[in-house]
């Protein structure tokens, strides 16, 4: 983040926000991208778009990446998503708005709630190779 905020690595305080632009993680194909970003106290990651690669590493690294318009977003303000079903709230205290984003879909937020996939198979023992309806 150096290169873009000189001043990051300094501000960056745990379960802050990441808001980005377009094609967030574009170059990186490692999974250490993504695993700094934790490392740094970062578990959401806003952008408007995201390159494959960092997104599913991001997922497997226990961080919640959520597209999203981030025009708006400034340094410094106060965000709280709320992630309700399928439908994700961005509010931004500091301007008083709120926009909306749709949520992972499949077990992504199970693998962000277990802290990473590594965690999600060693809590349940499995990883569904095929999801399925229930059918009665």
């Amino acid at each position: 983040m150096e290169d873009i905020d000189p001043e990051f690595a300094g501000r960056v305080r745990p379960d802050d926000i990441l808001a980005a632009g377009s094609n967030f993680g574009c170059g990186s194909a490692m999974e250490v991208a993504s695993l700094v970003i934790k490392a740094a106290g970062i578990r959401v990651i806003l952008a408007k778009s995201y390159a494959r690669t960092f997104y599913r590493n991001a997922i497997n690294s226990g961080l919640l990446p959520i597209e999203t318009d981030t025009n708006d977003i400034m340094t410094d303000d106060q965000l709280r998503i709320v992630v309700e079903g399928s439908n994700i709230s961005i509010r931004n205290l500091t301007k008083g708005v709120t926009q909306k984003a749709s949520a992972p879909g499949g077990i992504i937020l199970k693998i962000f709630e277990a802290g990473g996939l590594v965690n999600y198979i060693s809590s349940t023992g499995d990883f569904p190779t095929r999801l399925t309806p229930n059918v009665a």
